[in-house]
């Protein structure tokens, strides 16, 4: 009977590592899904962030473009104002109202 009972203790012990060890192996895995969907929720926000710096890039480029060809045409629309002053005062001799020539349009410096 000795025998007996020491098999069935034995059995007993094994039923309950055997039990241990799914529950360890459950909880590992649990773990790992987990670990899972927070590396691809990372991952999705990184490539969001890169997405995003990429237009921002893109605009900044496109406004730096901008600026540039509204400064040539500020210059153009100078040199065009300074042909028609030429033309129309042809010696300075603008007439001021409120800061703008009334014959060629200029605009008075200050």
């Amino acid at each position: 009977m000795n025998k007996d009972l020491i098999i069935a203790l034995l059995a007993l012990a094994f039923a309950g590592c055997a039990a241990a060890l799914l529950v360890v192996i459950a909880k590992w895995q649990e773990e790992k899904e987990r670990r899972f969907d927070e590396i691809s929720r990372a991952v999705g926000i990184e490539n969001d962030l890169e997405r995003a710096m990429s237009v921002i890039e893109n605009q900044q480029t496109e406004i730096k473009a901008m600026e540039f060809r509204i400064g040539q045409v500020r210059l153009r629309n100078r040199n065009l104002q300074d042909r028609l002053s030429e033309e129309i005062c042809p010696t300075s001799n603008h007439i001021w109202k409120d800061g703008r020539c009334v014959k060629c349009g200029r605009v008075q410096d200050d």
